[in-house]
């Protein structure tokens, strides 16, 4: 093999290495696709809390949003897997009142197109978003809750 051939055989094998190690967000993307661009607009952070799953990191998801509501910079999503009833239930235990204008801003996932997209667990999910694009994804486990919504530099008075 002469040095040239090796040269491009080098090239090839570092695009495949890189091109396999980057994110794949396709079924995230197909997600937040269903939000309206006005939506998304200037969102550095999309946070998504299901009305099933872990409780706590809910709740917790749930207090971080109540403090953070009037902030442009991170949207909230609400989702469920069956109705609105389970969302407004949710939020009825958190004392937040959908009908309060603070509110307005929240995205409600009444369908489950976040199940339906495959990207739905039982933990919340917490998007970085550069420019309406993805560049991370965190699911906030119960032992990582705290210290990414704290990371985000919002008000923040987890327990």
């Amino acid at each position: 093999m002469n040095k040239t051939n090796f040269q491009i055989f080098g090239l090839l094998f570092f695009l495949v290495v890189l091109i396999s190690c980057s994110e794949d967000y396709t079924k995230d993307k197909v997600f937040l696709d269903t939000l309206s661009k006005d939506f998304l607009d200037n969102k550095k952070q999309i946070l998504i809390i299901p009305a099933h799953g872990c409780p706590g990191c809910r709740n917790q998801t749930l207090d971080f949003m109540k403090q953070n509501i009037g902030n442009q910079e991170i949207g909230f999503v609400l989702t469920t897997r069956k109705s609105l009833k389970d969302i407004r239930l949710m939020l009825m235990s958190k004392e937040i009142d959908l009908w309060d204008k603070k509110f307005a801003p929240l995205f409600l996932d009444k369908e489950g197109q976040a199940y339906k997209a495959g990207i739905m667990d039982i933990f919340p999910i917490l998007y970085h978003l550069e420019n309406q694009e993805i560049k991370e994804k965190q699911v906030l486990s119960a032992s990582y809750i705290d210290e990414a919504l704290n990371d985000l530099g919002l008000k923040s008075q987890l327990k």
